[in-house]
Formats: structure tokens, C-alpha cells, sequence
């Protein structure tokens, strides 16, 4: 009786192991080995977005003589303010930015694909504001500024020293800076070695800088990404160095060299569908411009899921928070859709 009872105890575990088995081995063969990338989230604070800053990205190519075109909405809600404390300093930021970005890439060899990015601004009093609110009544984290400030209004001001550096009080829309880009393979990912890739980009003067759509100056940006798949999980890092082309504002706001980092994982929990989770470290792109919510450093924290519609539609979307506020929009929303031909 004993030796059967340890039969049917060891046939039975045997069968779980083999179950295990199968179930991985179906698993590792529907979700697919490579991801579908990060959210191509950059700093979308409203002055520090005039300035080139590389979206974050993984190591995939356009394949050779294949296009993938995309539309990305970031719909980006700011409250930075400033001024009792500050003497013949005066900032407010209290508006909404919708940023559509319309991108194009070329797979032009194996190993390099070219592309181009061209983005359109509204800057408005937005929607956001009572939910934003709610959401930091809710964590007991209330902005007083937003509790006693007007909702859904454009207030986008600075004075330094005494001098008013810019005052827009009114709703602005128009295109932004073309951005050129190319990303080109350094080596595939290996059992133990993440795939490289390096990037450079060019942002050339095409917005309006006298409606703050544009920075006025040529920037440069170089970077490098990583990506290693690890069974259903893969990791992401970015690392990037900005080299802008001058100061902003009738050149009032020095800018100097500054350096931009990423990594975050994605879970892949279908072969269609995965969730993703980021977060993303902005050097400020101003040299001293003497006040805080420019100069400081930024962290954010992203969050999202990418889902492949068909095979050659991805759709992309996720929520970004910002961990310093004094130096970030407070929330931002994106969705991208994808489409490769």
C-alpha cells in the first residue's frame, strides 16, 4: 500500500513538472522575444520641452526598406509657482500643453534606420486640473497653489531680478522644432550581453521663438540605449548627453551642455499586449538661471502598457508623474499609435 501510495505521490508530481514544463515551453513560444519598446516619454515641462531631449527608446530597427510612421499626443499639465518668497522673482506656470508629434523612420540598412519628428504645441488652460485635484486630495498631497488658483487658465510668466523675461497669458498653437534622427545597431543581444545602440539627433530652429513654440537655436543630442531580454522581461536604459545651440528667450536664459537617463522594464503578458514601468532622470538644460523650478534636476516615474493592435499597429499609452515638483509638469498623459509598412 506504502509503495503504491509513493507511486501515485512521485506520478503525480512528475505530471505537475511536465505541466510546468509545457505551459513554459508554450509560453516562451507565443510571447515574443524582442518587446514592443519603452514609452517615448522626454521632459514635457514647458520651457525645458522647447529644448532637443531624446525620447526614451530601445535597441529595435526599422527593418531594411520598411517605414514605420507614428502619431504621439502628450497632453502635459503644469503648476510651478513662485514669488512671495523670492525677492524681484516672480514664475508662474499654470497651464496645459498638448504636444502632437508626427514621426516618420526609414530602415535605410540592416543596421541603421533615419527618421524625422515633427512636433505641433498647444499651449492652453487644458481639463486637467480638478482631477489632478481630486487625485492629490485623495493621497493627502494638495497643492495649495492649485486649490486657490484659477482652473483651466493660461498663466506662463517669469521675472528675474526685477525684469520681466516673458508673460504669455493667452492660448498659443503651431509647430514646434523639426527634429532629424538616426539610430544605428552597435551589436545584437547575446546570452549575456544587452544590445547597443546609438542615436544622434538634430533639432533645427522651426517654431515660433517669439511665441515660445520654439527655442530659436540648432541643438545636438548623442545617445546610447541598451535592451536585454530576460524570458517574458525586458530591460531598457538609456543614457544621452544635449549639447543646446544657445540661450532662450531674446536670450535672457542660458543654456549649457546636460545629460538625460532611462531604464525600466516590460512585462510581456501576451504577444500582444505588456505592461511597462519607467522611470527617467532630466539634467536641467539652464545654467543658473537663479530660480528653482529651473534650475533643479528632474525624476519622473512613467507607467503604461503597449498593445499590438495587428501586426503592424502598436498602440501605446501611459501616465508620467513627476517625483520634484518644483521642476516638472505635475502629470503627464501619452499615447502613441505606431503603424510599420
Amino acid at each position: 500500500m506504502q509503495a503504491t501510495n509513493l507511486t501515485r505521490s512521485i506520478s503525480g508530481a512528475l505530471g505537475w513538472v511536465m505541466s510546468i514544463g509545457v505551459a513554459i515551453a508554450v509560453a516562451q513560444q507565443r510571447v515574443p522575444q524582442q518587446g514592443h519598446g519603452p514609452l517615448p516619454v522626454q521632459n514635457f515641462q514647458p520651457l525645458q520641452l522647447l529644448i532637443l531631449h531624446l525620447p526614451v527608446e530601445g535597441t529595435t530597427l526599422t527593418p531594411k526598406g520598411h517605414w514605420a510612421f507614428s502619431v504621439g499626443l502628450a497632453e502635459s499639465n503644469t503648476l510651478n509657482q513662485r514669488g512671495k518668497e523670492a525677492k524681484n522673482t516672480a514664475l508662474v506656470f499654470d497651464l496645459e500643453t498638448s504636444r502632437v508629434t508626427l514621426g516618420i523612420k526609414y530602415g535605410l540598412f540592416d543596421r541603421l534606420e533615419v527618421g524625422i519628428d515633427m512636433p505641433i504645441l498647444f499651449r492652453w488652460g487644458g481639463f486637467l486640473d480638478r482631477f489632478i485635484e481630486g487625485v492629490e486630495r485623495a493621497v493627502g498631497k494638495l497643492n495649495t497653489d492649485r486649490k486657490n488658483g484659477p482652473v483651466n487658465t493660461v498663466r506662463f510668466h517669469l521675472q528675474r531680478e526685477g525684469e520681466t523675461v516673458f508673460r504669455r497669458g493667452d492660448s498659443a498653437v503651431g509647430p514646434g522644432d523639426l527634429v532629424f534622427g538616426a539610430k544605428a545597431r552597435v551589436w545584437n543581444e547575446g546570452k549575456r550581453v544587452p544590445a547597443l545602440a546609438t542615436r544622434l539627433m538634430l533639432k533645427v530652429p522651426t517654431g515660433s521663438e517669439d511665441r515660445l513654440l520654439g527655442s530659436g537655436t540648432t541643438d545636438i543630442g548623442i545617445g546610447i540605449n541598451l535592451q536585454k531580454t530576460l524570458w517574458r522581461l525586458v530591460l531598457y536604459g538609456n543614457l544621452n548627453a544635449i549639447f543646446p545651440g544657445g540661450a532662450l528667450v531674446d536670450r535672457d536664459l542660458d543654456t549649457h551642455p546636460f545629460l538625460t537617463a532611462a531604464w525600466g522594464g516590460e512585462f510581456l503578458w501576451t504577444p500582444h499586449f505588456s505592461l511597462l514601468l519607467q522611470t527617467e532622470f532630466y539634467q536641467s538644460a539652464f545654467a543658473d538661471a537663479g530660480v528653482e523650478e529651473l534650475d533643479r534636476n528632474l525624476w519622473e516615474l512613467a507607467f503604461g502598457f503597449n498593445y499590438a493592435v495587428t501586426p503592424h499597429l502598436l498602440w501605446q499609452l501611459g501616465g508620467i508623474q513627476n517625483l520634484v515638483v518644483e521642476s516638472g509638469a505635475d502629470f503627464s498623459l501619452l499615447s502613441t499609435l505606431v503603424y510599420h509598412f
